[in-house]
């Protein structure tokens, strides 16, 4: 029997996604499920154009136990380190979550199609400075849903701008460009969304 070494995160993604907008009015509660299921199917969208548009240029991620190591210990740690800080560090989510074992696919979820576009796919095409601001531009689509202040706002995307970069050097450090970098960033940056979303 075949040993199975690599899997196609990115299927499992998108069905994970469609998951949650279909069930965005159990899993964040009827008065966030309009807002929530927006979101849910801009990241769709999203994924579905990168993975159809360069879908030669995917990575493909090895599934074995060093990257789920990878991507356990950079998670482990940034949780562990926001929620020490949490009352003085800024966390610029205002998406609701509501039920918790959700609340984890969707900080995924989040977390890795935001990592396949903005440190994989535009980070060969674009300086990783202007991927990076691209990565805090593109919150602003995703904080205005919510009613966000301008001045929040432009806070939040400078400071998602930085750590942006921030998971581009985690990633380049680690990896040095292969895709076994992405499950460092990725950990790291789910790490990020279980405090911000206030899942943990």
């Amino acid at each position: 029997m075949m040993k199975m070494q690599h899997i196609n995160i990115g299927a499992v993604v998108v069905l994970i996604t469609l998951f949650l907008w279909l069930g965005a009015p159990f899993f964040f509660g009827e008065q966030a499920a309009d807002a929530a299921g927006r979101i849910i199917m801009m990241y769709l969208l999203m994924l579905l154009s990168v993975l159809v548009v360069f879908r030669d240029e995917m990575p493909v991620i090895p599934f074995n136990a060093k990257s789920i190591t990878i991507f356990i210990i950079t998670g482990t740690i940034t949780t562990i380190a926001l929620v020490s800080m949490k009352a003085v560090l800024f966390l610029s989510s205002f998406e609701p979550i509501v039920a918790l074992s959700f609340g984890f696919l969707y900080a995924f979820v989040k977390a890795f199609i935001e990592e396949v576009i903005f440190r994989w796919t535009l980070v060969r095409r674009f300086n990783p400075v202007i991927a990076s601001l691209m990565f805090g531009g593109f919150h602003f689509g995703v904080l205005v849903v919510f009613g966000v202040p301008f001045t929040t706002l432009l806070v939040a995307i400078g400071f998602l701008s930085a750590l942006g970069f921030a998971w581009y050097m985690l990633s380049s450090w680690y990896g040095k460009g292969s895709p076994i970098g992405l499950m460092a960033s990725a950990g790291s940056h789910f790490g990020y969304n279980l405090v911000a979303l206030g899942v943990i």
